[in-house]
């Protein structure tokens, strides 16, 4: 499972000597994608999510996906409606061929009110774990995440920053996570994540069990 960090590739070369360094990418964004071409050339993966965090910003999305390279690219997040699944599919509709265009893997965000594989539109190359706590923890999305491996999709888990959460993470078969704690706390964080990663542990009780 990879760790990808919304930080410049200059610092993310820093860790090349830790210990799980291989599991180490980068997650570029409207606000943050300069060097790009410099993460291609040495091999790291890369993502792109929107930033919708905070609302869709149409004109910043649209010149990073200019902007944006085919090589090592896992997904590029389709503008999404932070707890709303059916705003986001609505927004789907709308932006997916722009990725589609550029022959970068569209990524669909999971938010609250998707309940099964069926209801992510058929052309998702990707499935960005989204929406509220409880619905990323719950027993249906356990499903969608299972049901999109079970198909080939590249999944990714949003907001994952605790050893539990990494933990469930990986019980589930997740290719990548993230979260913004390893870009603000990066000598902190990055380090015990990459081991933990690196060594592939987890505990099957934690499907069941899971705090934040």
């Amino acid at each position: 499972m990879l760790l990808l960090v919304t930080k410049a590739e200059g610092t993310l070369a820093s860790y090349a000597t830790l210990e799980g360094a291989e599991n180490l990418g980068r997650l570029v964004q409207p606000r943050h994608y300069d060097n790009l071409t410099t993460t291609v050339a040495v091999g790291r993966p890369w993502a792109a999510d929107n930033d919708c965090f905070q609302g869709l910003q149409p004109a910043a999305y649209s010149k990073m996906l200019r902007a944006l390279p085919g090589d090592g690219c896992l997904f590029v997040t389709v503008p999404d409606v932070v707890g709303d699944h059916r705003a986001t599919v609505r927004l789907w509709h709308r932006w997916a061929q722009a990725v589609k265009a550029k022959g970068l893997p569209a990524a669909f965000v999971l938010q609250d009110g998707c309940r099964t594989f069926a209801q992510i539109p058929s052309d998702a190359d990707a499935v960005f774990v989204g929406g509220t706590t409880v619905y990323k923890l719950s027993h249906e999305t356990q499903q969608i995440i299972q049901d999109a491996k079970s198909r080939g999709l590249w999944v990714h888990m949003g907001r994952v920053s605790s050893r539990r959460r990494i933990m469930y993470a990986q019980s589930l078969g997740v290719d990548s996570i993230d979260s913004s704690a390893f870009a603000l706390w990066s000598d902190r964080d990055i380090p015990w994540a990459l081991r933990m990663l690196s060594s592939g542990v987890y505990q099957q009780s934690l499907l069941s069990e899971v705090s934040a």
